[in-house]
């Protein structure tokens, strides 16, 4: 008897390690596949709503660009700038700037053109195609107005100022507040860049930033660090 009852006990303790919490009698899983399933779902779900880390969850998706990714995002908030997606060059504003055409006076930045006092993109930058030569600059000029390198800002006139550099050259790109591009010019000072005197005739700058002129034989000359003379070619680059 004293066997049978001791029997008894440990049948019983062995029943009661098995049960679980919710006393359903049944083990933790009788169904094969659920531990598979459930896994797979668990898996799901972290991918939806991004794994876990110490500082909480981790987006899944693409990071989103930042409101500094564009200058123009970061002008100083007293005025609305127009958004560079608005931002167009008409061809009438495109003859003004490249060829001087226009009611008002200004532009002819095309190189050769030869007005006084003003500065021409460089050779290099023309021509991309014969029948529109102009398309190198204008695409720079397009992309300067709608990536400027540094915020820009209002002019008194309420027109917007863009600035970028593009292959070693600041252009200078006016904008008015509906985003049409006024205006744009090469800063003097840029490789390759034109610079006219009051005659129309031209010096061109050379990597360094310094104006090299043509002499009385029409060859461009300039010095070194050591005076001595060396002549350049029209895009401002020493030769021989």
């Amino acid at each position: 008897m004293t066997r049978l009852l001791a029997l008894v006990v440990l049948i019983v303790r062995f029943a009661l390690h098995r049960r679980t919490p919710d006393g359903d009698g049944k083990p933790p899983s009788s169904n094969p596949g659920s531990g598979v399933k459930s896994s797979q779902e668990a898996t799901g779900e972290i991918a939806v709503r991004g794994r876990p880390t110490e500082s909480g969850p981790q987006s899944t998706d693409p990071a989103a660009p930042t409101d500094t990714d564009n200058q123009w995002n970061n002008t100083d908030g007293s005025t609305t700038p127009p958004q560079p997606a608005d931002i167009g060059l008409s061809d009438d504003r495109r003859n003004h700037i490249l060829d001087g055409h226009g009611d008002d006076e200004g532009g002819g930045h095309f190189p050769g053109t030869g007005l006084s006092d003003k500065t021409e993109f460089p050779e290099r930058w023309a021509p991309y195609d014969e029948n529109r030569p102009g398309d190198r600059i204008v695409e720079n000029i397009l992309d300067i107005a709608r990536n400027p390198d540094e915020p820009p800002f209002l002019q008194d006139n309420g027109n917007w100022n863009a600035q970028g550099t593009r292959d070693g050259v600041t252009v200078e790109v006016i904008i008015d507040p509906d985003g049409n591009i006024v205006t744009a010019f090469p800063q003097p000072g840029g490789h390759g860049v034109f610079h006219n005197d009051e005659n129309g005739v031209p010096g061109v700058y050379n990597e360094n930033g310094t104006l090299i002129q043509q002499d009385e034989n029409g060859d461009w000359v300039g010095e070194n660090e050591r005076g001595d003379p060396v002549r350049y070619d029209e895009h401002g680059n020493p030769v021989g």
